[in-house]
């Protein structure tokens, strides 16, 4: 298990949507509620997001980060309980309006996590990233 699932094991293990708190559950496989292997899925119904442990510190990562994203998303009135059809049209400053209020809560609801996704990130010089 990695740095990331080590780090992760220290917070309280849960994501605080506001409306309802979500446990973090570490497991493997990890199954998506139509029985299909994936990195991570939320489950509305029992509030828990839960992470494929074999994963890589980076995949962990953005898979956490998308899972907390569908948590924001629902919060917010996108989810698919509260959409007919899978698509949305919405005008551009809405729907930065809405990411940023939701980026903003779970900021405030969950500095652990926050931290934990955005602080543990490897950092590389412009020189490295650019090739020079």
């Amino acid at each position: 298990m990695g740095d990331f699932f080590q780090q992760l094991q220290k917070t309280d293990m849960q994501i605080n949507a506001g409306w309802a708190v979500f446990d973090i559950l570490i497991e493997h496989p990890v199954m998506d509620g139509e029985d299909n292997k994936c990195f991570a899925h939320v489950d509305f119904e029992t509030q828990e997001l839960t992470i494929d442990g074999t994963l890589s510190d980076e995949c962990a990562r953005q898979s956490v980060l998308h899972e907390v994203w569908h948590i924001l998303w629902e919060g917010i009135g996108y989810g698919d309980m509260a959409i007919a059809e899978d698509t949305v049209k919405l005008h551009n400053e809405h729907l930065t309006e809405s990411a940023t209020k939701a980026m903003i809560l779970f900021w405030r609801l969950n500095q652990e996590i926050w931290h934990l996704l955005w602080d543990s990130v490897p950092r590389e010089s412009l020189e490295t990233r650019d090739g020079a």
